[in-house]
């Protein structure tokens, strides 16, 4: 029979996810991060750490559980699902589960969701698609691999004074950051997070030495950055992106993104995720008339290698609360796309 037990204790927690290779999603901080939209239940699994992030439905007293990309640099781990499964219905408080799985999109992944009473239930809450670039071996090796073209755009900033910083701690870096991201979506459709987001992120993952911001400038103004989260071997950059000033300079989002690399490398990290790209069609280009499709070509420059997940999981504990629950969110989501029409 596995070992389960809840975990209560941080350094505890943190112990068993430092010696296991976990997103950065599965992290003590990030749990806190979510909190108070989500509370964790932190269990340990034959000492194999996993957060359930969960969430009480409206109306009714039961909670949605969710899992943020759980096996990261494994495959699915079957009996552990099991367990979670298990665990979860002898509380008799959960509507569902939901998973965000780390495997390939897959039909021999998502038989062992099927075989186990999962079923497919659509776009995860991260994105379904990114572009992770090998950096084990060293960035002579990434700069050799990319096209003539794209090492002229990554050199000419620098040529004309472009400075490119990078921080792991200070507020003075994530207040540029939010000047930069406030730029970029305040005339956009895109619904961003408020400076507040930004700053609890900053603050509990700097904290523990997993975040890092990375800023490009020109004549002392800032016009471009990025915020990252790291694992053990993996950098993941979530945010960020080029305001006007930066768009407007020829080569300024390669010279950011190039100089993020080279951090990350500095940094100890083997794999750099983009974070980020539209779908492949049958012929492993892009699809069109997609909002990431002009960037994923860009992202497509630096030879990293398209990963597509296995779609969110589902499994249903209470068939009621469930439906209940997806016609609320089918409102929400009518809701979201109001703003956005209005923002338009």
């Amino acid at each position: 029979m596995p070992n389960i037990k809840e975990i209560e204790n941080k350094e505890e927690y943190i112990h068993e996810y430092n010696n296991n290779n976990l997103s950065f999603l599965q992290s003590y901080q990030w749990a806190e991060v979510k909190r108070p939209e989500w509370e964790p239940v932190r269990i340990s699994i034959d000492q194999y750490p996993i957060t359930i992030l969960e969430r009480k439905l409206p109306l009714f007293n039961k909670y949605l559980a969710y899992i943020p990309r759980p096996f990261f640099d494994t495959g699915i781990k079957k009996e552990i699902v099991e367990e979670v499964v298990k665990y979860l219905k002898e509380k008799q408080i959960y509507s569902h589960l939901e998973i965000d799985p780390s495997c390939d999109n897959t039909e021999e992944n998502q038989n062992i969701f099927n075989e186990l009473n999962f079923f497919n239930s659509g776009q995860q809450y991260q994105l379904d698609n990114t572009n992770i670039i090998d950096i084990s071996n060293g960035l002579d090796s990434i700069w050799e691999s990319l096209e003539s073209q794209t090492r002229n755009k990554i050199r000419k900033p620098e040529k004309i004074g472009c400075k490119v910083e990078s921080f792991h701690s200070g507020k003075e870096a994530v207040d540029r950051f939010w000047n930069i991201m406030n730029s970029i979506t305040k005339n956009t459709t895109y619904i961003a997070h408020p400076k507040e987001y930004f700053q609890k992120v900053w603050e509990i993952m700097s904290e523990a030495d997993m975040a890092t911001i990375v800023l490009i400038s020109l004549d002392g103004k800032d016009i471009g950055g990025y915020m990252g989260i790291r694992n053990k071997n993996t950098f993941s950059e979530l945010y960020g992106g080029l305001n006007t000033e930066g768009r407007d300079m020829r080569g300024a989002g390669y010279f950011l993104k190039w100089e993020s690399i080279r951090k990350a490398y500095e940094d100890g990290i083997k794999l750099y995720d983009q974070w980020g790209v539209s779908s492949l069609n049958q012929s492993s280009e892009y699809q069109k008339n997609t909002p990431m499709y002009h960037i994923s070509l860009f992202k497509r420059e630096f030879n990293g290698k398209h990963i597509s997940y296995l779609p969110k999981q589902t499994y249903v504990f209470d068939m009621f609360s469930y439906k209940i629950f997806g016609l609320g969110k089918n409102i929400f989501d009518l809701v979201i796309k109001f703003k956005k029409f209005l923002r338009k």
